[in-house]
């Protein structure tokens, strides 16, 4: 039972993590620091496999202690009543932490998507700038050759 109200410990302090390492990649997106924001994302991983990890040990002691409890209300009533209410509180701040990782998580995402946007209309600005209007070439001697419609038969596609 100790173990259970330790790992929701841990599922609370790495959503505390979490809140705050998504607040900081919020902060890189909007300096533009790809590299940084790169480097965040990757921690930002590991400690959601790390979160589920403690999500399905909880699940698994949860099915040891009774084998349909779902959730660890399910099975409060036959904890002690200190214990309980710890338990109550841990998981109701932990509703808390998810809520607010969801907004920011939300938040980064629609600035990431913009940022995507921009850089793609960027792109394509620049190529247009750079493609060459006239589709006509120089000849080995000089001249000035354009090219119209028939741009298969001069072996051009």
């Amino acid at each position: 039972m100790k173990n259970i109200a330790a790992s929701l410990d841990r599922q609370y302090k790495g959503l505390k993590l979490l809140a705050f390492l998504l607040e900081k990649e919020f902060l890189l997106l909007t300096s533009s620091k790809p590299h940084e924001i790169s480097r965040l994302q990757f921690s930002i991983q590991e400690l959601l496999r790390q979160l589920v990890a403690e999500r399905e040990s909880v699940h698994f002691r949860l099915r040891e202690i009774q084998p349909k409890a779902a959730m660890v209300r399910d099975i409060l009533h036959t904890f002690p009543v200190t214990l309980r209410c710890l338990l109550e509180d841990l998981v109701q701040h932990i509703r808390q932490e998810e809520k607010t990782c969801r907004r920011l998580a939300a938040r980064n995402t629609t600035i990431a998507q913009g940022l995507a946007e921009q850089t793609q209309s960027l792109l394509t600005f620049l190529h247009e700038q750079v493609s060459p209007r006239n589709q006509g070439t120089y000849t080995p001697g000089g001249s000035w050759k354009g090219y119209g419609s028939t741009n298969l038969f001069y072996g051009r596609l």
